[in-house]
């Protein structure tokens, strides 16, 4: 680290932390401070483009489009300029764009850069790279947002399994690839099929995390999708597990395990109405 760029990375750092703690407006001043004093000791172009990035991030989460597009297109240009046209880090530069696109409601220019991207790493990386695996899960996303369900499900099934090779079939890219295909599946009218790929990720946020909050909401999602497909006395169990799972740890009263609660409510009295007509 040289005299020169010391206090601008010291600036990154903070604007960092800022944006970590979701103090998006700080953020940005910090991050436009940084900038400034990149550019009044002559920072070479490419060196600014974290700075740009972490910009680009903090107008995002204010919802700032127009500007937040303004700080990632100079990115692809500083990328272009110092790689080439087809470089990978361009690619980078395409999917932020693409989900401001997508933010933004325009979502046939988001599909056709997360489009673009994806080829690009699949060229400069080879097709089972785990950078191709997350261009396709973002791509998954903003086909989802355009309400095309099924094409985001092959971009999801295509990301998976690059991430099973890579990383093996138990990792968190996997549970996350799955929870997002059962979702696929319910948009689909699946309810069936999704209820069973959510049990597939409760079961392996159980075996890796045990007891913890990715496990209660998985297995809640579990139990609120099994009630949808009608396995009403499943979904009580599978509900019942959430919540004892929140109480150990330590969130019984949290808003999310009293969606759970009102879940498990609903499916009992569902199944006792059943009971009754038999």
């Amino acid at each position: 680290m040289t005299a020169v760029n010391r206090p601008f990375k010291k600036k990154l750092m903070l604007a960092e932390g800022l944006l970590n703690m979701g103090k998006a407006i700080e953020a940005e001043g910090v991050f436009r401070m940084a900038l400034d004093m990149a550019a009044a000791e002559g920072l070479a172009e490419k060196n600014m483009v974290p700075a740009f990035d972490g910009l680009g991030r903090s107008l995002f989460v204010q919802k700032k489009w127009d500007d937040a597009e303004s700080a990632f297109q100079r990115i692809l240009e500083i990328l272009r300029a110092a790689f080439g046209e087809t470089h990978s880090n361009v690619a980078l530069a395409l999917q932020n764009l693409a989900r401001v696109y997508s933010a933004r409601g325009d979502h046939a220019a988001a599909i056709e850069l997360g489009q673009r991207a994806v080829g690009m790493l699949r060229a400069n990386l080879g097709p089972e790279h785990p950078r191709v695996a997350q261009a396709y899960f973002s791509l998954s996303g903003i086909k989802y947002t355009a309400k095309e369900f099924a094409s985001a499900g092959e971009d999801i099934r295509a990301s998976l399994r690059i991430w099973e090779l890579a990383n093996g079939p138990e990792c968190n890219e996997v549970a996350l690839c799955l929870s997002n295909l059962a979702r696929v599946h319910e948009e689909l009218n699946e309810p069936l099929k999704g209820a069973l790929l959510h049990g597939r990720v409760a079961a392996l946020r159980k075996k890796t995390l045990g007891d913890h909050p990715d496990t209660a909401f998985s297995l809640a999602n579990f139990g609120s999708s099994l009630a949808e497909a009608g396995r009403l006395h499943e979904a009580i169990t599978a509900l019942q597990e959430a919540l004892l799972c929140y109480e150990h740890i330590g969130g019984a009263d949290s808003p999310q395990a009293e969606i759970c609660r009102r879940n498990l409510q609903h499916c009992k009295e569902a199944a006792a109405a059943e009971e009754l007509l038999q």
